[in-house]
């Protein structure tokens, strides 16, 4: 059941003229990780997320590790 929220969550904000709600995807992500599950295929379900959008994710997608208790082991310059 959840899985079909995470679809119709993404799909909707696909089909809309707003942007996608980055936090909602980042959570989605987060929420994944802690229950030991795989990501949701966000790209699959909208192919229309772009380059600026992913990298926003994963921005906050890193922020919520590390409120969570993660620590950067480095990174590409």
């Amino acid at each position: 059941m959840a899985v079909l929220w995470v679809v119709v969550g993404i799909a909707m904000a696909a089909g809309s003229a707003e942007k996608p709600d980055t936090d909602y995807i980042a959570r989605l992500f987060l929420e994944a990780q802690e229950a030991g599950q795989l990501f949701p295929d966000i790209l699959r379900i909208n192919p229309e997320l772009d380059d600026a959008l992913l990298y926003e994710v994963q921005k906050k997608f890193v922020a919520g590790r590390i409120e969570r208790g993660a620590h950067i082991g480095g990174y590409k310059g």
